[in-house]
């Protein structure tokens, strides 16, 4: 299903990551927020390793959520995904909620050529779960 505002928070997040993957090569865990107003205003969280960085970003989110202030929200990270195929692929996920519990994972492969350049696949989702609201 369609979500206009999953569909402004997803290209936010993914634009962001593109941006850090290009210019440092990675990026560290971060999330965002979509106010009542449709104000999108990026999140961080404390310094941390792996899915402790994760598991941060979703407290405060959470605490986010829970004062009614917002109505969307996702966290974005490098990860590696296992394809259908069984094959191994490096992708930025965009992992979507909404307040009016539709959840939605999404996957950016990337890849660098022999010169260093980044190259991206094709986008696709995947049925997200409700961490947040």
């Amino acid at each position: 299903m369609e979500n206009p505002d999953l569909d402004q928070l997803q290209d936010y997040l993914l634009s962001i990551a593109q941006d850090m993957l290009s210019k440092n090569g990675r990026f560290i865990p971060f999330g965002a927020v979509m106010e009542k107003d449709g104000n999108i205003v990026t999140v961080l969280s404390a310094p941390g390793v792996g899915s402790s960085f994760i598991n941060g970003l979703i407290a405060g989110l959470k605490n986010r959520a829970a004062s009614g202030h917002i109505k969307a929200c996702g966290i974005c990270f490098d990860s590696k995904v296992l394809l259908d195929g069984g094959e191994s692929i490096m992708a930025i996920c965009a992992q979507l909620e909404h307040a009016d519990m539709e959840f939605r994972d999404v996957y950016l492969p990337h890849e660098k050529s022999w010169f260093g350049k980044l190259k991206y696949g094709e986008l696709f989702s995947r049925p997200g779960e409700r961490k947040v609201f």
